[in-house]
C-alpha cells in the first residue's frame, strides 16, 4: 500500500492525520536492536519526515496571505502572547492559593528547616516559586506554536513522540528540527541527560533548547552531539522576536508575585 498523499493528510482532522501516521509508521522498518518503547517515535518520525515540509509552507503561506493572521508581526505576537498567559493567570493564582500551608500541618510533617519551624510564609514562598516553574513548562510550546514555521505533533497530528516538543523549519537554514524545550539550561537533571540523547538522537536534526537565558550553566550534557540553544539563540529559529517573549512573561511573573503578595497580607 503506497505512503498517502499530502492532500490526502493536510484534508484530515486530527484525529484523521493521527490515523494515518500511525498506519503508515507500523509499516517503516526500524534498526535492529532500537529499544521498543523508541520504536515507534522512530517510525513515525520518517513518515512526518515525509510531509512536514509542506506542511509547514502551507501554514506559512496562510500566515503571509491573510493580514489578520501575521503572527510574527510584534504588535500581534504580543497580543497572541497576551492571550496565552491571560489565560493562564487565573490557574496558577487558584493554584498558588491552594499551596498555603498551616503551622500545624508543616510541624507535623516538616519537609525543610523552614517547616520544621513553623514558618508558614517562607514554605509557602518557597512552594510558590517550585510550582509556577513546573506549571509554566508547557506555555513555551504554546508561545513556540504562534510561529507558522512550528508544528506540535500532539496538537497538530495527534502524535505524542517522548523527547519532542515541537517540529520546526528553521528560517535561518530551511533545516527541520526535532526540538525538546526546556525553561533554563539547568531545568533538566543531569541524570536525565542519556535518555534525553535516546530520544531526540532517533531524529533528523534534533535540538535542545531551553527558553530563557539566565545565568545557571547547561546540567544536559549530550554525548550524541545534540544542538544546545539558550534565549534568542531558539527564538530567532522559529521567527519569534525573544525580547517580546521576556518582556510578556516579565508582566506574567510580576502579576502573580502580586497576587501572592496580596494573599500574604490578606491573612
Amino acid at each position: 500500500m503506497s505512503m498517502f498523499t499530502f492532500k490526502q493528510f493536510n484534508d484530515e482532522n486530527v484525529a484523521g492525520k493521527k490515523r494515518l501516521i500511525t498506519e503508515q509508521a507500523l509499516r517503516e522498518t526500524f534498526p535492529e536492536g532500537l529499544a521498543l518503547q523508541l520504536q515507534f517515535p522512530f517510525r513515525a518520525s520518517k513518515v512526518i519526515n515525509r510531509i512536514i515540509e509542506e506542511y509547514i509552507a502551507t501554514q506559512v503561506t496562510m500566515n503571509v496571505t491573510d493580514i489578520t493572521y501575521r503572527t510574527l508581526k510584534q504588535d500581534v505576537l504580543t497580543e497572541r502572547i497576551n492571550e496565552i498567559f491571560n489565560e493562564f493567570r487565573p490557574g496558577a493564582l487558584q493554584k498558588i492559593a491552594q499551596l498555603r500551608p498551616t503551622i500545624d500541618a508543616l510541624r507535623s510533617n516538616p519537609q525543610n528547616l523552614y517547616a520544621l519551624a513553623g514558618a508558614t510564609e517562607l514554605t509557602f514562598a518557597n512552594k510558590v516559586s517550585r510550582t509556577l516553574s513546573t506549571t509554566m513548562g508547557p506555555l513555551w510550546e504554546k508561545i513556540a506554536k504562534i510561529s507558522p514555521h512550528v508544528v506540535d505533533p500532539e496538537t497538530d497530528f495527534g502524535i505524542r513522540i517522548p523527547g519532542v516538543d515541537i517540529i520546526y523549519k528553521n528560517i535561518e537554514t530551511g533545516v527541520v528540527e526535532y526540538a525538546q524545550l526546556k525553561t533554563q539550561r539547568n531545568t533538566l537533571t543531569g541524570g536525565q541527560s542519556g535518555r534525553v540523547d535516546a530520544e531526540l538522537s532517533l531524529h533528523d536534526n534534533p535540538v535542545f533548547c531551553a527558553c530563557f537565558l539566565t545565568s545557571p550553566g547547561w546540567t544536559y550534557n549530550t554525548k550524541r552531539n545534540i544542538s544546545r540553544l539558550a534565549g534568542a539563540e531558539f527564538w530567532s529559529r522559529v521567527g519569534i522576536d525573544y525580547d517580546v517573549v521576556v518582556e510578556r512573561l516579565t508582566g506574567l511573573i510580576l502579576s502573580l508575585e502580586d497576587g501572592f503578595v496580596d494573599m500574604l497580607t490578606d491573612s
